[in-house]
């Protein structure tokens, strides 16, 4: 995936990391020479470099680096960042788009990265390959297309300052609904959930919803198995 940082020391300047995974002799993205290629459509850096790294170097830089996580500088303290510590400091909103993005939208999306990746962090996950060989309706997940990205913007906080945590939420919200003028977008990812979100139901599950309210009432009619966002067993 893709992930946009805009530098708070200065703040003209915005980091642009583009992630490929390599397992055996498969790969997301491809070589390195071939991710050379990729990054060749990209506005030319004022430096850059490419890295390979086992997967648990690349957490590393993903949680200590990338989220702001304070404790996380080596693999060996992995295991002291567990997924409720990294959680309670993140809070994200995520929607999809479901087609070739043009320059005149890639401008607009540009404006809004300038204003609202500040204390945020843009992440940008393509999507493709063997998860569109099931359609929508075929499992749980409805998340599925020929072109398809799922764009997260994420407000990291690690310092506890209530201001700076109301400021990230204030822009996270903001840059969202004006997503929705530019995208029309109407799914977001169940696996980063939005408190927040009135709708998450029907972003999250879309088509299927009213068929996985006939399951949970055929097998958890009492809702045993429950969070706040999980299925119910009916809906409004």
């Amino acid at each position: 995936y893709t992930t946009l940082f805009r530098s708070r020391n200065n703040p003209n300047v915005i980091r642009l990391e583009l992630f490929g995974i390599q397992n055996g002799n498969a790969s997301s993205l491809g070589s390195t020479a071939e991710m050379n290629e990729v990054l060749r459509s990209f506005p030319k850096p004022i430096n850059g470099s490419i890295e390979e790294l086992y997967y648990e170097e690349f957490l590393v830089k993903i949680i200590g680096h990338g989220a702001g996580y304070p404790n996380v500088s080596k693999p060996s303290d992995l295991e002291q960042a567990t997924k409720y510590e990294f959680l309670s400091r993140t809070t994200l909103k995520s929607f999809y788009v479901a087609r070739v993005i043009e320059q005149e939208t890639i401008q607009k999306l540009q404006t809004l990265v300038e204003k609202f990746v500040v204390r945020n962090n843009l992440f940008i996950e393509h999507y493709g390959g063997a998860i569109n060989k099931l359609q929508p309706e075929d499992t749980a997940f409805v998340h599925r297309g020929e072109i398809l990205c799922n764009m997260a913007l994420l407000a990291v906080n690690t310092n506890g300052n209530e201001t700076e945590i109301k400021e990230g939420d204030d822009l996270l919200k903001e840059f969202f609904e004006e997503t929705k003028g530019i995208f029309h977008h109407t799914e977001s990812y169940q696996n980063y959930p939005d408190e927040t979100s009135p709708d998450h139901l029907q972003r999250y599950y879309g088509v299927n919803l009213k068929r996985l309210v006939a399951v949970k009432n055929k097998i958890d009619p009492d809702s045993v198995f429950c969070h706040p966002q999980s299925i119910p067993t009916e809906i409004n």
